[in-house]
């Protein structure tokens, strides 16, 4: 019963994924870059510049080999990753000049109301947006921002890169080449068949901001009772 009700609750995807998957995520980039007005003149550019420049908390600039973020970045432990993530590329075979916003909040965005009032399309059911929003919504024009997850799934603006847990380019590829020489020792005969998590479990001031934490809270609890099942531990 409970494998039964695991996979009808199971993750499926919403597009299609056939095919190479090099040239899926390339698909899906282009897809969602589409979302984003290109500046037709320096002037529109300058301007775009200057909308992004003005969030300290979220700008990247790589200029040449040089790699450029306000230190209120540097100090957050997610944008810290992702600089050192994005350190590495050029490392390993340089990049062209890019100015970017990073959103490293989990649901993609800093709230509803941002979305919606910086020009996002929005369908998709939202209940923290402020009337005024929704009409400068008609008329704004989205800031493309890299982020690391869309929480209402592919309709969701923004440009998905790896999400900053995943370190560098050198320490995952460390991490995977451990992680294989271990499996390599390890016949699946051998191994653990029990569904296995570890993580964080926060409580959050409102039931709305629970986050998948509740959902962690159960995982836990199915543990306890069903410990041949499941290997679900907080950290």
């Amino acid at each position: 019963t409970l494998i039964t009700l695991a996979l009808a609750h199971a993750w499926q995807p919403q597009l299609p994924q056939t095919g190479n998957w090099s040239q899926l995520i390339e698909d899906e980039l282009d897809r969602s870059l589409r979302a984003y007005e290109r500046p037709t003149n320096n002037d529109a550019a300058y301007a775009l510049a200057e909308q992004l420049l003005a969030d300290p908390d979220r700008f990247v600039l790589i200029l040449g080999d040089t790699l450029i973020a306000d230190a209120r970045l540097l100090f957050n432990k997610k944008g810290l990753h992702h600089l050192e993530f994005v350190k590495s590329t050029i490392e390993r075979k340089g990049h062209a000049n890019v100015l970017y916003n990073y959103e490293w909040n989990a649901d993609g965005y800093r709230s509803e109301d941002q979305l919606v009032r910086e020009g996002c399309e929005t369908p998709f059911e939202l209940t923290r947006v402020k009337p005024r929003s929704w009409s400068l919504q008609k008329t704004a024009k989205p800031l493309p921002r890299f982020v690391i997850a869309k929480r209402h799934g592919y309709a969701q603006c923004g440009l998905l890169v790896p999400n900053c847990y995943f370190e560098d380019l050198k320490r995952w590829r460390h991490i995977t080449k451990l992680i294989r020489g271990e499996a390599r020792n390890r016949t699946f005969s051998t191994r653990d068949d029990r569904a296995f998590w570890r993580g964080s479990i926060r409580t959050q001031p409102e039931c709305a901001d629970e986050m998948g934490n509740f959902a962690r809270t159960q995982a836990v609890a199915l543990s306890a009772r069903h410990p041949s099942l499941s290997d679900v531990r907080c950290l």
